[in-house]
């Protein structure tokens, strides 16, 4: 094995190692249990959905740090822009009950970053 192939495998293994480590198990509960009930909320439509869903695919298939840093990585890539809170933001025609359903919303999104916030990429 050449020096080159030797020095990325090993990095490459190391960062892996630092990646991949344990996560709380309520961690994990309390991600899953707010992204099913951020989507709940959403329209069937809702673009937003999907990104949701990969989310918790990364979590349901990995459920280690590895899995919660990616769905950490995909909830801050969300947060990036101006407006995207408007963007999942729940519309609807009866002012009481949308201020109602987008503090529900905005209860489930304050729980789902608390559970991903220990997994930050070192």
């Amino acid at each position: 094995m050449n020096l080159i192939s030797r020095i990325f495998g090993r990095t490459a293994k190391l960062n892996m190692e630092k990646q991949v480590g344990p996560a709380s198990e309520d961690d994990i509960k309390q991600a899953l249990a707010s992204i099913d009930a951020i989507t709940a909320t959403m329209s069937e439509t809702d673009n937003w959905r999907v990104i949701f869903h990969r989310m918790r695919s990364y979590i349901v298939d990995h459920p280690n740090s590895y899995g919660m840093s990616m769905a950490r990585d995909s909830w801050q890539s969300m947060q990036g822009g101006y407006g995207s809170w408007s963007d999942y933001y729940i519309p609807h025609d009866d002012f009481e009950t949308r201020k109602r359903l987008n503090e529900e919303l905005q209860s489930h999104c304050t729980a789902l970053v608390s559970a991903l916030s220990a997994y930050a990429d070192e």
